[in-house]
């Protein structure tokens, strides 16, 4: 961003670098487009596999509110 500190120019570079991501990791549908200030709108209900917590399963399909 060098010089250019403008909130609107700094969202769009991470809308951008979002777009091109090869892996999401945890969140497979996060995305952002122009105008679309939400990078996700919707998530999986989890619980720990096991007691001693070091593991996440999702407990549900995607669930969007």
């Amino acid at each position: 961003m060098v010089d250019s500190f403008f909130r609107d120019y700094l969202v769009e570079r991470v809308e951008g670098m979002l777009a091109h991501r090869i892996l999401t990791g945890n969140y497979p549908r996060l995305a952002l487009a122009p105008g679309q200030r939400f990078a996700s709108k919707g998530g999986y209900l989890a619980k720990f596999a096991e007691p001693s917590g070091t593991r996440l399963v999702a407990d549900s399909d995607w669930v969007v509110p």
